[in-house]
């Protein structure tokens, strides 16, 4: 299936997917140089995917585990309330990615 109908196919069922996969082929794209020489490019393009969907894992995991340190001087209820209104932002819509909203946390 060619890139173009594969974005087609997830623009129809949802818009988020296709902006976080064009996101990836951008970010691979960037990164020609790394593998285009290597003798099969089209491995070197999933392993680069591979790394930069680890590298934004670990990212979130990072930013979590920081929600959870003792020296944040943020109380357990005002901590808990800011997630809550968080969550809530993230079901009405009003947010548009996870990690802007843990950005934005």
């Amino acid at each position: 299936m060619p890139k173009n109908a594969l974005l087609d196919e997830l623009l129809k069922s949802d818009r988020e997917s296709a902006r976080k996969l064009n996101e990836l082929l951008s970010i691979i794209a960037r990164n020609r140089s790394v593998y285009e020489t290597q003798r099969d490019p089209a491995i070197a393009q999933l392993w680069l995917a591979i790394v930069e969907i680890y590298a934004r894992q670990e990212k979130l995991q990072r930013q979590v585990s920081q929600l959870s340190r003792p020296e944040i001087a943020v109380s357990k209820e005002t901590a808990s309330a800011r997630i809550k209104k968080l969550l809530k932002n993230k079901k009405d819509g009003s947010d548009n990615d996870i990690l802007e909203t843990l950005d934005n946390y």
